[in-house]
């Protein structure tokens, strides 16, 4: 019977180490792509006995792979594959080792308080099921959603979202691929509180504003900022004010804005993906109406 199973899912044979990054990879792919299959199997119309007994043998087939993934180039640290009614994840297995970005799951909506689409307001019915949105939990007719990545909160695959989720989660991805690699790397920003220049780059996990004046290093924690607003001056292009607190724990301020220079588009790039990180970081513009970042 195992083996008859393991030909029948052309399941390999278990690697006994985890030293050797390729062998690591195909691992973790199989993981995935077997969760995906039991995933499936549990959502599919079959008879009980049917079903348990197909999800009992990919029970047993999976235990070998099951065990915690370490992803070397991920800031959450040690993690496993978990699976339930809204999607395949990988969470991590220290609760504490969570992403500052993770956003939670939303309360879905009961199905007796959501008689009709909350788009196109079509009454749901059998010909008409209903689906609710994995990012803000409301439900909608399959028409009225697309399945999009959302790694802010630990999917492996594209999920169901509406429309408006959809195109938030598409240019949140879209900025961590595009915008945050360059914010890593840095610009020269003035800062118009203390009237100096000075270089400003985003730390590797997106938590710190990292600046160096005069030879002279300082970081800001995103997380724990006082507050940010953005602002506008008549002599330069919109910037931002971030409310913190320095090194010996008095509120200051540090007013950033794009000047006239070759690197202006870059500066403002710069300036409103730190607003924008900071928004995240703390929970702001994640419910119905997020905040849409451009890359």
């Amino acid at each position: 019977g195992e083996t008859s199973c393991l030909n029948m899912w052309s399941l390999p044979p278990v690697v006994p180490s985890d030293n050797d990054e390729p062998k690591r990879q195909c691992r973790e792919d199989v993981r995935v792509r077997k969760w995906r299959l039991r995933s499936f199997v549990r959502r599919v119309c079959l008879p009980n006995c049917l079903r348990g007994y197909i999800a009992r043998q990919l029970h047993d087939m999976l235990a070998p792979y099951a065990e915690p993934v370490k992803r070397h180039n991920s800031m959450d640290g040690e993690r496993r594959l978990s699976t339930d009614k809204s999607g395949v994840r990988m969470v991590p297995v220290d609760p504490n080792d969570q992403s500052p970005f993770y956003l939670p799951d939303p309360a879905w909506v009961p199905d007796s308080q959501s008689p009709e689409c909350a788009r196109c307001k079509t009454t749901f019915s059998v010909l008409h099921r209903r689906h609710h949105c994995r990012r803000c939990g409301r439900c909608f007719l399959e028409k009225c959603m697309t399945n999009a990545a959302l790694s802010r909160m630990n999917f492996v695959d594209p999920v169901p979202q509406c429309i408006d989720c959809a195109k938030v989660s598409k240019a949140e991805e879209k900025f961590f691929d595009v915008r945050v690699p360059l914010m890593k790397k840095g610009v020269d920003i003035f800062d118009e509180e203390k009237k100096t220049m000075g270089f400003y780059s985003l730390s590797d996990d997106c938590l710190f504003l990292c600046i160096k004046k005069n030879e002279q290093h300082s970081m800001i924690k995103l997380s724990e900022v006082l507050g940010a607003s953005k602002v506008k001056n008549s002599d330069r292009l919109p910037g931002i004010n971030i409310l913190y607190k320095n090194e010996k724990g008095r509120a200051a301020n540090l007013l950033l804005s794009a000047n006239d220079g070759n690197q202006r588009d870059h500066q403002q790039k710069f300036i409103t993906g730190v607003f924008k990180i900071i928004s995240m970081l703390k929970g702001e513009g994640v419910a119905h109406t997020p905040q849409t970042p451009t890359a």
